[in-house]
């Protein structure tokens, strides 16, 4: 069994320890040392990285028999041999934040609410808990995120204690401990005691701050997800330049985007209300410029043009209007989409010849019979969809 390093200090970064196994492994080499500072990716919480000598290591598991294992893409050294390990600081101090924040997240919950966490995610972009409960309202996730971050700036030391079941069962852990000896408490203050074999921070301060940043129904659950430390200054100066330039654009206070955005957007919805109805009125004699477009081939009468409306459900009717008039095939090009529609399905299928456009161009969708559409961001021309349609009219009548 592998000691471990991190288990009692958490800001040891560099180490000596002498490899006890090392194979290969299909592309990697497998390295167990006698001791080791090197986190393996457990409990929610991803694997420390950082070299073993001067190679890479690019991944840390622990095996069914408690070795952690270092592997990386040459081998470190042979067995018997010594080494020098070094973390990846920065990485090692993300891991710790985002831990601890979740740790104080998870018990604020139940403090509160009595919602507790089912799962965990401590990843490279968020830290996630998944929560018992199918629903979190504003003002749950309002007060639970001043409650813990009361709790970071209230500076609670962070301590690690080893115990038996006995001493542990008089705690008031969040959850129950699987094992039975030797069992890791990790104690905030008085606020939180969690089994643990995570790394943790010094005190509540080093996390800096917790901002929960968005949630989502999950297995029933709700998972909510969140930032802390540097993570949140990069969120808040996204956020900062963003509103920054809407403002500017807008000519408003950032106060006022919100109403400003609601304004453009009414009557946004007000003038395509406007365009849709002056299409409408329009669509007879467009419909009439298109019919003097109209082809044939093997007897089948089609039209290949581009139409200038941008309203998918009037296109639609526009093309199947078309195809009704002349009893054949329509395909109408507008904004980098295509509109397919038949007035023949028993001899020309719209989803069909969708199906296969899209094998000969850079396009996606699908239909029915009767009215298929596809988009993409392939700039098309009239020739060359012509010149497809007429090989595909030929092989098909």
């Amino acid at each position: 069994m592998t000691k471990r390093f991190y288990y009692t200090d958490p800001n040891l970064l560099e180490f000596e320890a002498s490899i006890v196994k090392s194979e290969k492994h299909k592309e990697n080499w497998l390295t167990i040392l006698d001791q080791t500072a090197f986190y393996p990716t457990s409990g929610g919480q991803n694997h420390d990285n950082g070299f073993l000598d001067d190679v890479e290591i690019v991944d840390v598991v622990e095996t069914s028999d408690k070795n952690i294992v270092h592997i990386s893409k040459e081998q470190i050294g042979d067995s018997g041999s010594k080494v020098k390990g070094k973390i990846d600081s920065k990485r090692r101090w993300h891991n710790r934040r985002l831990h601890t924040s979740q740790h104080i997240i998870s018990n604020t919950f139940i403090k509160l609410f009595g919602y507790t966490t089912a799962s965990v995610h401590l990843g490279e972009d968020y830290g996630a808990v998944e929560l018992e409960t199918n629903k979190l309202s504003e003002d749950e996730i309002n007060k639970t995120e001043l409650l813990v971050n009361q709790i970071i700036l209230s500076n609670f030391q962070i301590e690690i204690q080893f115990m038996n079941f006995e001493d542990a069962s008089k705690l008031p852990l969040r959850k129950a401990p699987k094992i039975k000896e030797d069992i890791r408490i990790i104690k905030i203050g008085d606020f939180e005691y969690s089994a643990c074999g995570g790394t943790h921070c010094n005190a509540t301060g080093e996390i800096g701050f917790i901002k929960f940043i968005e949630t989502e129904k999950i297995r029933k659950r709700t998972l909510l997800k969140f930032l802390c430390g540097e993570m949140v200054l990069e969120n808040y100066s996204e956020i900062y330049n963003i509103t920054k330039e809407l403002s500017n654009r807008l000519t408003c206070h950032h106060s006022d985007l919100i109403s400003k955005i609601i304004s453009l957007t009414n009557e946004n919805k007000k003038y395509k209300k406007e365009i849709f109805a002056l299409n409408k009125e329009l669509m007879p004699l467009k419909i009439n410029e298109i019919l003097e477009k109209k082809e044939q081939c093997h007897e089948i009468s089609y039209v290949v043009a581009k139409s200038n409306l941008n309203d998918q459900s009037l296109i639609a009717n526009y093309s199947a209007e078309i195809s009704e008039r002349i009893n054949g095939f329509v395909v109408l090009l507008y904004q980098n989409r295509i509109v397919i529609s038949s007035n023949l399905p028993k001899k020309i299928q719209a989803g069909k010849f969708a199906k296969f456009l899209s094998s000969k161009i850079s396009l996606k969708g699908g239909g029915n019979d009767k009215l298929a559409q596809m988009g993409g961001k392939e700039n098309l021309d009239l020739p060359t969809l012509k010149e497809i349609i007429v090989k595909y009219l030929s092989n098909e009548i």
